[in-house]
């Protein structure tokens, strides 16, 4: 028997099209986590909402007690925690925010067997929970795929709370956090090392003056008010002509350093931008999957591409899977 767990991911003229995509990755007791598509809907408002199925195999079957069925929690958190890390490498490859969504049928199960669902047809059914919401963010190339950034999770969080800020301040202070995270240091040191990781760069060309201003000056203004720590006060309007080229390092440091939460300034080459924000303020090219040409399918990959055809996710009146068991009850059904 499975258990899964939907979401609905909304974003905004989405550059890749990565709701064709699925995602797959392995427990640490073996078992297989498949995220996949199942429903694209075009909104009024240029966005597009993605219905995300995930699920997993049970162990044994889910618990009936006084007729109603529990989900197993260590199995929910799994589903969970999956589909919003999805969302966040999303985000990190687009530089764009996503919001999800729990839809109509969040949950549920789904027997392979007779029994199985013999089994299920015992109960009267689940209690409705709350819905779920939360701000994330959305979009995908072609590095993220091969590399999912497990030894870096904190940091492709960070780099997605990053993405859902619009205030310049607030921004940079993550971002701050970020660097601090890959480095494994928050004191004087940080600007050194931020310093010596981003000169080893082809093309980036930042120089020591302009890394010490944010690391040390502009942090420091940022993250204290009191004027016998700091002589001025960064405000919104002091950080907006060098946010972008922050981020872009923040993007450097996030996809090319060797090892997180150290001190090392090795860098590997994940992934290189098709141009560099400099300091005349050259705009960047996102990456794009290209609708040909793109597959992942190696056996020892997590990810994995489903290639779905169009019609196959265009569905404004979307049908549950006949495969689905997903019977709710009112909570507290049987003490009125």
């Amino acid at each position: 028997m499975l258990v899964f767990q939907n979401f609905i991911f909304t974003m905004r003229e989405p550059q890749n099209p990565w709701h064709r995509l699925g995602y797959e990755t392995i427990q640490n007791d073996g078992r297989k986590i498949t995220i996949e598509p199942i429903q694209k809907r075009i909104n009024e408002n240029n966005t597009i909402s993605i219905q995300m199925n995930a699920s997993i195999k049970l162990i044994s079957n889910p618990t009936i007690i006084n007729e109603i069925i529990h989900f197993p929690s260590d199995e929910m958190n799994a589903l969970v925690n999956s589909l919003r890390y999805y969302s966040h490498l999303i985000s990190v490859a687009e530089v764009a925010s996503v919001s999800i969504s729990s839809p109509f049928h969040s949950r549920g199960f789904i027997p392979e067997t007779t029994q199985e669902k013999n089994y299920l047809d015992t109960s009267k059914g689940f209690e409705s929970g709350s819905i779920v919401r939360m701000i994330m963010t959305d979009n995908f190339f072609q590095a993220i795929f091969n590399d999912q950034l497990l030894d870096r999770q904190d940091g492709v969080r960070l780099m997605s709370s990053i993405n859902s800020i619009n205030n310049p301040l607030a921004k940079f202070k993550e971002l701050i956090r970020l660097f601090e995270n890959a480095f494994g240091t928050s004191s004087s040191e940080l600007a050194s090392l931020l310093e010596n990781f981003l000169q080893t760069a082809s093309s980036a060309r930042y120089d020591s003056q302009e890394i010490r201003l944010w690391i040390v000056s502009n942090r420091d203004a940022a993250t204290h008010a009191d004027l016998r720590r700091t002589p001025f006060l960064i405000h919104d309007e002091n950080i907006q002509n060098d946010i972008d080229r922050i981020l872009q390092a923040g993007y450097d440091v996030l996809l090319n350093k060797e090892k997180w939460h150290d001190r090392s300034i090795t860098r590997r080459q994940l992934s290189t931008p098709a141009s560099v924000i400099n300091t005349s303020g050259l705009t960047i090219h996102k990456n794009i999957i290209e609708n040909s040409g793109f597959t992942i399918s190696n056996s020892d990959r997590p990810f994995y591409v489903l290639k779905k055809d169009e019609s196959e996710l265009l569905s404004q009146n979307f049908t549950p899977p006949s495969t689905w068991w997903s019977k709710t009850i009112q909570k507290n059904w049987h003490n009125p």
